[in-house]
């Protein structure tokens, strides 16, 4: 083989890895910019997550305080009431008991 056809090939060899080498940096660069755009749909995610964690946190607070503001004072009145209706019907029956046949006269008066 000449010595022009071994420069020949060298040259065309060149023209092809220089083809390959473009090629390949090309797609390197796409390959950056599609981890740039996941880097930064990941850290999108990362808020948005911590906003809801947030968001559930509040929610649960509230529920706390409404348990403390409104579910124990109902619970409570409740108890209240039943001790109350105890009562009463206890004050009745004294009264039953105190003024026997007259009961009914002094509970209508009352």
């Amino acid at each position: 083989m000449s010595n022009n056809k071994i420069v020949e090939y060298a040259f065309l060899l060149k023209d092809k890895v220089s083809s390959s080498l473009k090629t390949i940096n090309k797609n390197l660069e796409s390959f950056d910019k599609k981890i740039k755009g996941s880097t930064v749909q990941l850290e999108n995610l990362k808020k948005k997550t911590e906003n809801i964690s947030k968001l559930g946190q509040k929610i649960k607070n509230v529920g706390q305080g409404l348990t403390v503001g409104v579910t124990l004072p109902v619970i409570a009145a409740g108890g209240a009431m039943v001790k109350l209706a105890s009562d009463m019907e206890e004050t009745l029956n004294k009264v039953d008991v105190s003024f026997g046949n007259n009961s009914d006269r002094v509970k209508e008066w009352a």
